[in-house]
């Protein structure tokens, strides 16, 4: 069978000097690398706490921050798609209110039935809708007041 012996080097530089970092890992006979951008958010006594668990060789202990940049990164993303939403529940109201003074108008028992309920139906999603913006603007606020507390 045979064995490989790779490492895993992790280098952290400031933003513009990671070409340099990797002409210095080719230099060594290091044949490829991964650049990630990333944004620092530890205290300082966190970092040499991390710092000092890599090189021991334990596994870094998150403190919940990335997660937390995670669900402020998808509340950001979906609350322009809610709120398209809602406009169009809003005109989809606005239109079966439309239908049904028609349908009163005609005194149609069965038209104005229909109207009622096509009304109730996008009331409902009109609803169903503005309450899952505020539950997200909700967690957001939620996830917010966590992070300041974490940096």
């Amino acid at each position: 069978m045979k064995t490989n012996n790779h490492e895993v080097i992790f280098v952290i530089v400031n933003a513009g000097f990671a070409e340099e970092a990797m002409d210095v890992a080719r230099e060594q006979g290091v044949r490829g690398g991964t650049i990630l951008n990333a944004r620092g958010v530890a205290k300082e006594k966190e970092a040499k706490d991390a710092l000092k668990q890599i090189e021991e060789g334990l596994p870094l202990v998150t403190d919940g921050l990335s997660q937390i940049e995670s669900g402020l990164a998808q509340i950001a993303e979906g609350l322009p798609q809610l709120e398209l939403a809602i406009t169009l529940a809003e005109a989809q109201v606005s239109a079966a209110e439309t239908a049904l003074r028609i349908a009163e108008r005609t005194g149609n028992e069965s038209f104005i039935a229909s109207a009622k309920t096509n009304l109730e139906t996008a009331q409902g999603e009109l609803r169903g809708y503005q309450t899952q913006r505020q539950d997200a603007v909700k967690t957001r606020e939620d996830l917010l007041k966590k992070q300041k507390e974490l940096i």
